[in-house]
């Protein structure tokens, strides 16, 4: 099996303590509304807590914010043995699982007019659906293109945008097996 690392540590690092953060928030959020329905207490302590679920509550809210995006977009490509890809999040979570005879079409986006910006990869699949990457350098998209075994005559320009055109892609020695277009 050969794996690509797409994003960078430092993201991770970043999201995991925001997760912690969503977790302690959203148990003291429960915590505190479960005091409020059994308890009977006074207007200033009552205040309090409903004060205390209102920090919570926001905490909760632009801590998911942060958090979704990079919980569904991918972060790790392997490739497995019989030419499958499976795509998993900074957690280790599968987030898609595109089979070897599955149409795709890859394509690197936004990343520069010259190549020197960020961007991210979109795997667009035969059923509609795409799967994006977390963002990724010009660096990073050609050592994943290397690593897929695309030759530089595979991939094409539109635009800014890289694209390897829609393809099946082969379990023998992790090469494309037909081109569609």
């Amino acid at each position: 099996m050969r794996s690509v690392t797409l994003g960078h540590g430092h993201y991770f690092a970043w999201h995991l303590p925001t997760i912690a953060i969503v977790l302690v928030a959203s148990a003291l959020f429960f915590v505190i509304a479960r005091q409020l329905i059994r308890s009977e207490y006074g207007p200033e302590a009552k205040a309090l807590r409903w004060s205390i679920l209102g920090w919570c509550a926001i905490a909760i809210s632009v801590g998911s914010a942060v958090v979704y995006p990079y919980l569904r977009d991918a972060a790790y490509l392997t490739v497995e043995e019989d030419g499958s890809w499976a795509m998993q999040n900074y957690l280790g979570f599968t987030v898609a699982r595109v089979r070897s005879d599955e149409v795709r079409e890859l394509r690197a986006r936004d990343l520069g007019g010259l190549g020197v910006g960020m961007g991210h990869v979109e795997v667009r699949r035969e059923d509609g659906t795409v799967v994006r990457t977390v963002r990724v350098t010009r660096a990073r998209v050609i050592e994943l293109t290397k690593m897929l075994g695309y030759a530089r005559s595979d991939l094409a320009q539109e635009y800014t945008d890289t694209v390897v055109r829609a393809h099946r892609y082969g379990p023998s020695s992790g090469s494309m097996m037909v081109f569609l277009r």
